[in-house]
């Protein structure tokens, strides 16, 4: 793949984390204007600008606290990259391969694809895809799980139900215990 996450070595005192689309292109700007640069490992993604900028802020939220400046990092984290990356391929495959075999197919013009291709993401994970419910053979069709926090609108996935529906537990039993006082909880 030639879209993903990138991680650069100035060999001076930086490690530069970027994201693109098309690396190869990309690379060879950094190359012209900052000379001779080593690639010490990249992350393949899908080529969505969305999918590469959301790994690229979890790679910078990993690596936060070797932070300098823009996105240069501190060279200590060469070290630890590979391990990274390794760590977040075998992530993405996991969700991929879970994904994949909790979808069905649907015909499109482009030939069958998966539902969960055509759903929107989550809006809490948003390398996830929202779940739906109802059946796609009913009058209603297929919806996307949605809940409505502060008057919006969210789509979730089966990671962000559960972790939704966790929070709602919780908070009924903070009530029932008395330790919530003064709210007016509506079931």
């Amino acid at each position: 793949m030639n879209s993903g996450v990138y991680f650069i070595d100035d060999k001076v005192k930086y490690v530069r984390i970027g994201e693109s689309i098309n690396i190869p292109k990309r690379l060879k700007t950094h190359k012209s204007s900052r000379g001779t640069n080593v690639i010490i490992d990249i992350l393949a993604t899908v080529p969505v600008k969305q999918i590469t900028k959301h790994e690229e802020s979890l790679a910078q939220d990993y690596f936060k606290e070797y932070h300098k400046h823009d996105s240069f990092y501190d060279r200590k984290i060469i070290k630890w990259i590979p391990n990274y990356c390794r760590n977040r391929r075998l992530e993405i495959a996991g969700l991929q391969e879970n994904i994949s075999n909790r979808s069905g197919k649907i015909s499109t013009l482009y030939g069958p694809q998966s539902i969960n291709n055509l759903m929107p993401r989550c809006d809490m994970f948003p390398y996830l895809p929202a779940t739906y419910r109802g059946k796609s053979d009913s009058n209603q069709g297929l919806k996307p799980r949605q809940i409505t926090l502060d008057g919006k609108r969210l789509n979730l996935s089966s990671t962000a139900k559960d972790w939704y529906q966790k929070i709602i537990r919780n908070f009924k039993e903070e009530i029932k215990a008395g330790r919530i006082k003064n709210y007016a909880y509506k079931d």
